[in-house]
């Protein structure tokens, strides 16, 4: 197994009213991809999507194009990966969505080091950030319809990558973004979190397993 290496290349500055410091990190392993991590409070977060294609293993994770082979990869319980109606100049923007099988799956989606937040990871997360208002301090100043954009005070850079339902369908780019748990409710949903445009708080559901969301990685020890 490939292990990955994090190099802490270059710190920025401190927030105001967070202790958030942005950390330039590049990731060692997998597809190489370099993250901006953000620390909040007793996190440090992944302050962009998820974008890689392969396991921590170095294994591929298909990617899942068409309705059918969406389809498939639920019916079939199997890791699949999209870009948002399958269009990769989303790639740089907001990453790319995730069946809740590739969270779960055992050869790794976070790089070494790092791990898919818990339900309760997320409730930390918010309640560090400002309950009530964490939307608006979540949300990245650019990039949200509507004039949705957000203050991103606390550093986290939410994006809105929209949903892929399990038909293969997709909704939502630009006015929503969701961000899968680890934690599952039951046999076919799993815990997300999401904000909208017209939202300032980020509130939690449950969502098929089957279906696409982005994903954010937080680092397992600081």
């Amino acid at each position: 197994m490939k292990l990955s290496v994090i190099k802490i290349l270059l710190v920025s500055i401190t927030l105001t009213n967070f202790n958030s410091t942005y950390v330039q990190s590049q990731v060692i392993a997998q597809d190489g991809t370099t993250y901006l991590t953000v620390k909040i409070n007793n996190q440090r977060w992944f302050a962009e999507n998820l974008n890689v294609s392969t396991f921590r293993n170095g294994d591929p994770i298909p990617e899942a194009q068409t309705d059918s082979e969406w389809s498939k990869a639920a019916a079939t319980e199997s890791s699949a990966w999209c870009y948002y109606m399958n269009d990769n100049g989303k790639d740089t923007t907001v990453g790319k969505l995730y069946n809740w099988f590739a969270v779960n799956d055992p050869r790794g989606l976070a790089p070494e080091g790092w791990k898919i937040p818990s339900e309760q990871d997320f409730k930390t997360l918010i309640k560090n950030v400002g309950n009530s208002d964490a939307g608006e301090k979540m949300k990245s100043e650019t990039g949200w319809l509507y004039d949705g954009n957000g203050s991103n005070s606390s550093g986290f850079n939410a994006k809105p990558g929209g949903y892929r339902y399990d038909d293969g369908s997709f909704n939502a780019i630009g006015i929503g973004g969701g961000w899968w748990s680890a934690t599952s409710k039951d046999r076919y949903t799993a815990y997300f979190f999401y904000t909208y445009f017209n939202s300032n708080i980020v509130v939690s559901h449950n969502s098929a397993k089957d279906g696409g969301l982005s994903i954010r990685c937080i680092k397992e020890k600081l």
